[in-house]
């Protein structure tokens, strides 16, 4: 009993102190830049969280962007070409009939758009899951079988084969073994 009573204040406890550490990272992507490019960039984290998107991907660009010297606009673009792509990628989930959207297959959707995937590519192979099923490892294969050389379009077709098929989690993560 006394243990439950210790798990049920440190549970809610736990998730409070996540959230401030989230919303440093965000202040710490934002510091040192000037009033107005930190406005616009508040403004794009905002309407990613209205819109129920993971913000975390455009903070990360933004601090990548940061690190690399990038410049105050080239940073702001930065951050509104993410928040699209992650917009593009909960639309094609939403359209491809996901009723609950999970921000890391949103996030991981964004990454395939990046790569070059276009959405009506992106739909198919979500589509070609069944809505109960996690996109998450099929997603990450894609994205490692695009850093490995395979076009976008040869790695949709081979995970989306195997998607089709009905295959396990690791069916689909030995195409990576195949493309090394």
């Amino acid at each position: 009993m006394r243990f439950a009573l210790l798990l049920a204040a440190a549970v809610p406890a736990l998730a409070v102190s996540a959230r401030p550490a989230r919303a440093q990272a965000t202040d710490a992507a934002l510091e040192k830049l000037s009033p107005d490019r930190r406005a616009e960039l508040e403004r794009v984290l905002t309407e990613a969280r209205k819109a129920n998107l993971p913000t975390e991907p455009i903070a990360e660009r933004i601090a990548a962007s940061r690190s690399k010297g990038m410049p105050e606009a080239e940073i702001v673009a930065a951050a509104i070409e993410v928040k699209g792509r992650l917009a593009t990628s909960a639309r094609a989930l939403g359209d491809a009939g996901r009723s609950r959207l999970d921000p890391h297959e949103i996030t991981l959707g964004a990454l395939i758009l990046e790569r070059g995937a276009t959405y009506p590519q992106l739909e198919s192979v979500i589509r070609t899951a069944p809505a109960s099923r996690s996109l998450v490892v099929p997603f990450e294969v894609l994205i490692k079988l695009t850093e490995r050389g395979r076009s976008v379009g040869s790695a949709l077709a081979q995970v989306s084969g195997k998607l089709v098929a009905r295959a396990s989690d690791g069916e689909i993560t030995a195409l990576l073994s195949k493309a090394s």
